[in-house]
C-alpha cells in the first residue's frame, strides 16, 4: 500500500513537470551543480521545515506539510541523479 504523502507528492509532481515541459527546462538547468545543488535543496526544505515547525504562529506561505512533500520530491529527483551516474 502506498502512503497518501508520497501519491500526493508524485501528483505535485507531474503537475509542476507539465508547467516546464512547453520549454527547454531540463531538471538538469535546475541543478547545474551536481549533487550539491540537489543537497543545497534538501537542505532548504529542512531548514524551512525547522522554521515553521518551531514558529507557534501559522505560515504565511508554504506550510510544514508542502514543505514535507517538496522534500519528498527533492530527494526522488536526487535518487535519479545519482542512479544516472552510477
Amino acid at each position: 500500500m502506498t502512503h497518501p504523502a508520497l501519491v500526493q507528492a508524485q501528483l505535485i509532481m507531474d503537475q509542476k513537470s507539465e508547467d516546464y515541459a512547453a520549454t527547454d527546462h531540463a531538471r538538469s538547468n535546475y541543478f547545474p551543480y551536481g549533487y550539491y545543488s540537489y543537497l543545497h535543496m534538501l537542505q532548504m526544505k529542512v531548514k524551512r521545515l525547522d522554521a515553521v515547525l518551531l514558529n507557534d504562529s501559522k505560515p504565511n506561505f508554504e506550510s510544514a506539510a508542502d514543505s514535507a512533500l517538496d522534500l519528498i520530491n527533492y530527494a526522488a529527483f536526487l535518487h535519479a541523479y545519482i542512479e544516472a551516474q552510477e
